[in-house]
């Protein structure tokens, strides 16, 4: 521990024998990546949430170093063989998510919907050890989403870090097995968090955001080997991790669907930082692609499809937006190709509202992308109907 607490920069550490520099390219600030915890707190690696080179644990009575078998588990993205050979699934512009807080006397059909992370893993909880087939079919799984039997189903693997944390620790097979039967139409990759900053303000170890993006590229490809449309969230560190990205794209030349989440860039100038970057690196390809994009709103809907169409490529939001608007009681006022406005509606049950609101935006983009070439083909709109 002494020899990493004095290599203090990429300059004169040894981060080039790291185990992780391929997937890391070296650090000029978190190098060497140990334990950065003070106090009582420092080496409490079982009160300690990241992942640090230090990071050990106690068995039988021996301090073994634990960083190594948290590196291991995960994969690069060199070696991840997924394809998305087939029929690509026509994805609308909206894929609303969490439609399963409407009122249960509301069926919502719909062609697609988005099941976040948080509900598949209330969803799994519920059902027997192992499942039977009899109580796992895709009409109830789709009640429970609270949508008709006929929408089809993207899984989302965003959420807080509680959520992913517990989706990495779980029996995964199981959960793609319920997933299966239930006839999940396309799942995206998780987003684990890759921060740039701890809780308490210190700069993340590398170590603990490369484990991040390890362990999503292991889980996309646990999901192609089970069989599944599998959507890569293309998100990154750095410049280091975009090259990696594009040069994995161009040799996979299967991929035409990406996903990215939004969610936590949303201020102005951060997340137009994040979307540049994103067009830069498919930029890099000299190919397009549909992207579905996560955590977008009504208000980032025209912002988002333009840049995109300017660099050829399409675009699904999949968003809740409709559905917490609705749940504060504001609807979405449609006016064309204009953004929706909202405004207070007091008169009706919150989920009548957010219905309407699925429908209102959904019009709107509809509207939006009327006149732009890259959509002339008729990129297919979610029908909605209530029940």
């Amino acid at each position: 521990m002494d020899e990493l607490e004095r290599q203090t920069t990429i300059f004169n550490s040894s981060c080039a024998q790291c185990q992780i520099f391929k997937a890391c390219g070296g650090s000029n600030i978190s190098a060497p990546c140990g334990c950065f915890q003070k106090g009582n707190r420092r080496y409490d690696c079982v009160n300690c949430e990241y992942i640090c080179r230090e990071r050990h644990v106690e068995y039988r009575g021996e301090v073994v170093n634990s960083f190594s078998h948290h590196h291991v588990t995960g994969r690069d993205i060199e070696h991840i063989q997924l394809n998305q050979l087939g029929s690509i699934p026509s994805f609308p512009l909206l894929i609303p998510t969490k439609t399963h807080n409407l009122r249960v006397d509301h069926s919502l059909e719909i062609d697609w919907v988005g099941i976040e992370i948080d509900r598949i893993l209330s969803l799994f909880n519920k059902l027997p050890r192992m499942p039977q087939k009899s109580s796992l079919t895709p009409k109830a799984f789709r009640e429970l989403a609270q949508v008709g039997e006929r929408t089809k189903v993207i899984v989302v693997l965003n959420g807080v870090d509680s959520k992913l944390e517990k989706f990495w620790g779980m029996d995964r097979l199981q959960l793609y097995e319920m997933m299966e039967k239930s006839s999940v139409n396309a799942v995206t990759g998780p987003t684990f968090s890759i921060y740039d900053q701890t809780t308490g303000g210190y700069p993340m170890a590398e170590s603990h955001r490369v484990t991040m993006m390890r362990r999503h590229f292991r889980v996309i490809q646990e999901l192609s080997d089970n069989e599944f449309f599998t959507i890569p969230n293309v998100y990154f560190r750095n410049q280091y991790d975009i090259d990696r990205w594009i040069n994995w794209l161009k040799g996979n030349k299967s991929i035409k669907v990406l996903s990215r989440d939004l969610t936590c860039t949303r201020s102005g100038k951060e997340f137009e930082s994040y979307l540049q970057q994103l067009i830069e690196l498919i930029k890099g390809t000299h190919r397009s692609f549909h992207v579905l994009f996560q955590g977008i709103s009504a208000s980032k809907a025209d912002y988002v499809i333009r840049k995109m169409s300017e660099i050829n490529c399409t675009c699904s939001l999949i968003t809740s937006d409709p559905i917490i608007k609705g749940s504060n009681g504001y609807e979405f006022v449609f006016r064309g190709k204009e953004r929706p406005i909202t405004k207070k509606q007091p008169n009706h049950h919150w989920s009548q509202i957010a219905t309407q609101n699925i429908k209102v935006l959904n019009d709107y983009l509809k509207a939006l992308v009327s006149e732009m070439p890259i959509y002339s083909s008729g990129q297919q709109m979610n029908r909605l109907d209530v029940k």
